[in-house]
């Protein structure tokens, strides 16, 4: 009879088939295999692993190879003080997306507020605001009932109130005013869209593209917003990386003011922020 191996042996397999430089995607797939913390885990890599367990890490290591993104293979992607769940369908959430989150609450630290966020996804920035700013109410849309499903289920298991609708950006919101308006709208341009990651192209067309230059919702959301706001509120939102100007000059035209281009930890443009006029 074949002697089980160990957990040394299969991680040492495992990064020399995937690369060493992924060395902690395959820590976290022997975490998530043998349900334990990580210092455990690495402390006992001399253990024989069990077949189930040893099972669950070969396929995750399988699919990695077939770049499905980490998160997927796991089930969950870690963002600020919590965790949510994630599947194909839904953008997987990045930590550039905090800064968002972070300027809202620099922005007003008063409340209570009507808060909407457009174009939730997995509900990851409706859910961080609502988790910080429980006396806010909190609303938020998504085209994409695979996306809504997510973030109902993850407002859920993090038991915060959100009432969650489904429809394109402003459509199920009419006739209702807010004081603040967050989105993490699609915003990779055609171009952009040939040279992703393999990874990145896993997830859905839907929540990356947008349009031609990556600017379309922006558009819709300069032309639509001030509508949705109340005198006062504020508009925040995520962008890619090199389109803050742009992005500002189109809210300008539209009659926004006071508007700022905050950066990320790499200083390329990450939010733009602007408000209605009082």
């Amino acid at each position: 009879m074949t002697s089980p191996k160990t957990w040394q042996g299969l991680f040492n397999e495992a990064l020399a088939q995937v690369g060493r430089d992924r060395r902690l995607a395959v820590e976290r797939l022997m975490v998530h295999a043998r349900d334990m913390d990580r210092a455990l885990a690495l402390a006992h890599l001399d253990e024989p692993a069990l077949a189930a367990e040893e099972e669950v890490f070969t396929r995750g290591i399988r699919q990695l190879l077939d770049h499905r993104p980490l998160q997927y293979i796991l089930g969950e992607a870690p963002f600020a003080d919590f965790s949510l769940q994630v599947g194909e369908g839904v953008l997987i959430p990045r930590f550039d997306t905090e800064i968002l989150v972070d300027q809202v609450l620099a922005l007003v630290a008063e409340g209570p507020f009507r808060l909407l966020d457009l174009c939730t996804g997995s509900g990851v920035v409706a859910i961080a605001l609502a988790r910080r700013c429980p006396a806010w109410e909190v609303f938020a849309s998504d085209i994409s009932p695979e996306a809504l499903d997510q973030a109902r289920a993850n407002a859920r298991r993090l038991a915060v109130a959100i009432t969650f609708a489904e429809g394109d950006l402003f459509a199920p919101w009419q006739g209702q005013t807010f004081d603040l308006i967050t989105a993490n709208p699609p915003y990779i341009s055609s171009a952009d869209m040939e040279t992703l990651p393999a990874e990145v192209r896993q997830e859905p067309h839907l929540a990356l593209w947008g349009g031609a230059d990556g600017l379309d919702f922006y558009r819709r959301l300069a032309q639509e917003g001030l509508t949705y706001l109340r005198p006062g509120g504020y508009m925040a939102c995520e962008i890619g990386a090199g389109q803050g100007e742009a992005v500002v000059h189109l809210f300008r035209q539209a009659g926004f003011q006071d508007l700022v281009i905050h950066y990320d930890w790499q200083g390329h443009d990450r939010v733009v922020l602007g408000r209605k006029e009082r």
